[in-house]
This record gives structure tokens, sequence and C-alpha cells, in this order.
């Protein structure tokens, strides 16, 4: 029997080659649409539920401005606490949430569409890999489901999930300690998602597939940890 909608959006965390494998070939809008409002959603209300954890990030930042740079003038102070507020305004916040989660799925979708004509020998289409993307962003709700709290029990805005947690805090500027950052669950957990998806949308060869999206992840993310090495007091 084939999966219904709302079967493809449980199964994606339990039985995703029966998600993709089923996947029916005429793509509707609502099969893309609703997974993706679940996702904005639940990124909502994470936003929502932090509220007076960003504030107080806000006043600290305004304070820390206030000694750092005692030689800027009132408008400078006011150009940049004006671009603060966007973090802690609530409609600011959940607008630009939402706005930075479309962009973020539109750039994902490009490249698997790039990935797919360039380096996997296939002809896909954009509505196909911004659906594979929209079920690999899936993995953001259990994400801040475990994230969220941490924040709220912690008063941090930004909590660490990757594998620089094992490492100890003299590396915390270091190349190695960034690199390792990036490798967390979730982002692997969605990479995981996108190469199954694209190989059984199109019918490679899923060990190749997969080398080459995580292997082109790799390079990223060893190129970002370079630029955070290079840009501050980072070391090898």
């Amino acid at each position: 029997m084939n999966l219904n909608l709302f079967d493809r959006i449980i199964y994606t965390f339990t039985q995703p080659y029966r998600v993709f494998s089923e996947f029916p070939e005429e793509i509707k809008p609502r099969d893309w649409l609703i997974p993706l409002a679940i996702v904005l959603l639940t990124s909502i209300l994470a936003v929502w539920v932090t509220g007076s954890i960003w504030q107080r990030w806000y006043e600290e930042q305004q304070s820390e401005l206030a000694l750092s740079y005692p030689e800027l003038n009132s408008e400078e102070v006011g150009e940049i606490d004006s671009t603060l507020q966007i973090f802690t305004d609530p409609q600011s916040r959940i607008l630009w949430t939402t706005v930075a989660a479309l962009l973020w799925f539109v750039i994902l979708a490009g490249i698997l569409l790039f990935m797919g004509s360039m380096l996997l020998d296939c002809e896909p289409t954009f509505l196909e890999t911004w659906t594979i993307v929209i079920y690999a962003g899936l993995v953001y709700i259990p994400e801040y489901l475990i994230v969220t709290p941490i924040v709220l029990f912690t008063g941090q805005v930004s909590v660490e999930t990757g594998l620089s947690l094992l490492l100890p805090d003299g590396m915390s500027d270091s190349f190695f300690y960034y690199f390792m950052r990036f490798i967390e669950p979730f982002t692997v957990w969605r990479i995981f998602l996108m190469s199954l998806g694209m190989t059984l949308f199109y019918e490679l060869d899923f060990r190749r597939t997969m080398m080459i999206i995580y292997g082109s992840w790799l390079i990223i993310i060893l190129c970002a940890s370079l630029l955070f090495t290079n840009s501050g007091t980072g070391t090898f």
C-alpha cells in the first residue's frame, strides 16, 4: 500500500528508504508544502520560546559595545543597535528565521541540482531536489526539540551539538575545533537523507552518491574551518 502524506512525514525518521522509493512520480504542491510548513512552524515556536534569552543577549551586547567602543558617536551606536534589535523583536526574529530557512532550503536544492547534473550523471529537476531537501529538513524538528531546552537551561543563544564538545577548552580557537564543530549528528543525518533521496529518485549507486555528497560537504567544512581559523586568533 502506498504511503500517504503524513505517513511519509513520520516514516522519514523511521523508514526513509520506503519514503523515497515509494514517492509519487508526480510531485504535488502539498507533498512538499505541508512538511515545509511543519518545519517552519517548529522553528518559529523555538524562536518564540527562547525570546527572553535573546533579549538578555541583546542587553549584554549593548553593554559590551559601550565598553569596547567608547569612541562611537550616538548615530553609529544607533545603527548598530537597530541591527541587534532584529534578534530581540519577536516579529523581526520570526520573519528573519522564516526567510533564512527558505533561502537555505533553496540553496541546498540548487546544490543538489548542480551535483546531480554535473557529478552524479542524472537529470534532476529543481522541484525534485527541493522536495528531497524539504524531507531531509524534517530532521530540524528533533534538533529543535533537543536544542531549545538546552538554550533555556543554559541561557546561551548558541548551543554546540558537534564533536567539538569532546575537545578541551584550550583548543577553542584551533582549526581542529572549528572542523569538529561542523560535524554534528543532525547535519550528518540530513545529508544521509539527501543522499538516499537522490539515490532512489534517480536509481543511482548509493555508495557513489554518498561518497560524492559527503565528500563535497567535507571539502566545504574544511574551507570554512580554515576561514574561521585565519579570520581571528585561531591556530592549527
